[in-house]
This record gives structure tokens, sequence and C-alpha cells, in this order.
């Protein structure tokens, strides 16, 4: 579990979750957290900083992972990547 870049195949597990990838190439704002299995991306998280507010944004698990408790364990990952940041309002 880790940061990681944008890429085609964190914009194919978004397309196929139905979340928008279109604001995400480039921006310097959001950062991405992701979770690998095997060299297959399984789960990632996107954290969106504004100086003391952050938005937590594009939750994404894989369906075989789904239940597995990664889900929590990327959250409380960018919990901590915000606090670390500085963060002392992380929204939903």
């Amino acid at each position: 579990m880790g940061p990681i870049s944008f890429n085609p195949e964190i914009e194919k597990r978004l397309a196929e979750s139905q979340l928008p990838a279109d604001d995400l190439g480039g921006a310097d704002k959001v950062s991405l957290f992701g979770h690998k299995q095997q060299g297959q991306l399984v789960g990632l998280v996107g954290l969106e900083c504004y100086g003391h507010d952050a938005l937590l944004r594009s939750l994404v698990i894989a369906p075989f992972a789904r239940g597995s408790g990664l889900g929590v364990k990327l959250v409380a990952y960018a919990e901590r990547q915000a606090v670390d940041s500085g963060v002392r309002r992380l929204y939903l």
C-alpha cells in the first residue's frame, strides 16, 4: 500500500465503478494511494487537499477483494497521509 501515479489501470478501475477520472490526470491537488496484489491494482483511494481541508475520494476495491477489509485499510492510510500533510478536516 502506498502512493501511486495516475495511469490507465487506475482509469479503468474508476470507470468500472462509474467514478470520474477525467480530473485526476495531472491534478496536483489529488494524491492517489493504492494496493496491488500480484502486480494488479486491487484498490485505490484519492485525497484531494485544499490547505487544512481535504476530500476523500475515488475509493475503489476490485470486486473479488470486497469484504476483505482493504477499503478500511486504504481509508486509514489516506487519513494518516492527510494528518501528516497538515490536514485538519477530512470530508467524504
